[in-house]
């Protein structure tokens, strides 16, 4: 009498175990290829704060030195602890400034900054943009975003 496995529980044991590796190889390559589409909820959070963030420019004026001297207002429920300064110019330049805040500035408060560009224009302006930027730590993540609130002013 033979002793053994029989070819028929053989040939099923090899089938499963095929299937068996082919399934772990697949499960364990697919995560090298899965997209992360998720969204932080830091980024929610401050797309939702963005809604009621925004400036206004009260004063804009350009001095004998071609210094751009800005006053603006916090017109926004939010902080803002800085401003994106897009400064246009008549041949169609376009230059952009951070202005970092030593504190943030407060709802409805006002604050002016200056802009210093060496023109050789006597009226090289178009017009001034400026661009709250904000920030929020939340769950210990921090994002800070542009607000697409803006407000623009000719010179």
């Amino acid at each position: 009498m033979k002793k053994g496995v029989s070819s028929l529980i053989a040939t099923i044991l090899l089938i499963g175990f095929t299937i068996a590796l082919g399934y772990i190889f697949f499960t364990w390559i697919s995560e090298f290829f899965k997209e992360d589409t998720s969204v932080s909820t830091c980024d929610i959070e401050i797309q939702k704060i963005c809604l009621n963030t925004n400036v206004d420019i009260s004063d804009a004026q350009v001095n004998n030195t071609g210094a751009i001297t800005i006053n603006i207002t916090n017109v926004g429920d939010y902080e803002i602890k800085s401003v994106r300064a897009l400064t246009y110019f008549n041949n169609g330049t376009i230059y952009s400034s951070i202005i970092n805040f030593s504190s943030p500035l407060i709802p409805y408060y006002p604050i002016g900054f200056v802009l210093n560009y060496y023109v050789l224009d006597s009226d090289p302006y178009d017009k001034i943009e400026v661009i709250p930027i904000v920030s929020l730590t939340f769950e210990e993540e921090t994002c800070e975003t542009p607000c697409s609130n803006k407000d623009t002013v000719g010179i």
